[in-house]
């Protein structure tokens, strides 16, 4: 497998203390140009803000609350670890928006839906929708619901990367109070083109070396997820 491979999916030596990898700005954008989140709003894992900044300035007079479980060059409240946190610590915010550490998914979203008040909006690969697991701890909960899949169609351009990164992703959107199924939809930037990126240069890649890094990321993540659904299952 190619260095490279492993750092698009996290999967080796070189990934980032607490998973840190910054969310564009054209990310969080898919989100909200997408979804209302009327009230409070809890990034748990704030980073440098680039989530809670977007907020900031598109939700002006709204509450939003940026806390981070590093203690130093954060965006916020350092130090937090919010899988040991309540909603009483939170005062109890009506929605959670965060870029969630993936190793940790399945605790991240079982701790946000005991702390939000309202609605849920984690940033996650398309690969995150599969998985016996997932099916049954997430996505078919009825308690806390899924509401809507955002696919954000273009790759999005993260700061460890020199180019776009080789995954896709999406956003997922819980509702306490939704009902029926979910929705599945696609971003779309106002003037009615699927591209979020329609000033920028296409980077220059080479298309064969770049499929090659996508089926290895593919294998990659099968084999992880193969190993997490092995363990769980050992367990039960």
């Amino acid at each position: 497998m190619t260095n490279r491979a492993h750092l698009m999916t996290g999967y080796s030596d070189n990934r980032r203390p607490y998973d840190y990898y910054p969310t564009p700005m054209a990310g969080t954008m898919a989100l909200i140009e997408n979804e209302n989140f009327p009230g409070s709003i809890l990034e748990p894992c704030s980073g440098g803000g680039h989530i809670s900044k977007v907020l900031e300035k598109k939700f002006p007079g709204q509450k939003i609350l940026s806390y981070d479980i590093r203690a130093e060059g954060i965006y916020g409240t350092g130090g937090i670890d919010f899988l040991k946190q309540s909603a009483e610590f939170y005062k109890y915010p009506d929605n959670i928006i965060t870029n969630p550490p993936y190793l940790t998914l399945t605790e991240f979203i079982q701790r946000s839906k005991k702390i939000a008040k309202h609605k849920i909006a984690m940033l996650l690969t398309l690969q995150a929708l599969g998985g016996k697991n997932h099916l049954g701890l997430i996505w078919a909960d009825q308690k806390f619901p899924l509401k809507k899949v955002i696919i954000i169609p273009d790759r999005l351009k993260f700061q460890l990367y020199k180019n776009s990164s080789t995954m896709y992703h999406l956003w997922a959107v819980w509702d306490r109070f939704h009902k029926g199924e979910p929705i599945i939809t696609w971003h779309q930037k106002k003037n009615n083109t699927l591209s979020l990126f329609p000033d920028e240069e296409e980077p220059e890649e080479d298309e064969e070396e770049n499929f090659k890094d996508a089926m290895e990321t593919e294998v990659i993540l099968l084999q992880k997820q193969i190993e997490i659904e092995s363990e769980v299952f050992c367990d039960a």
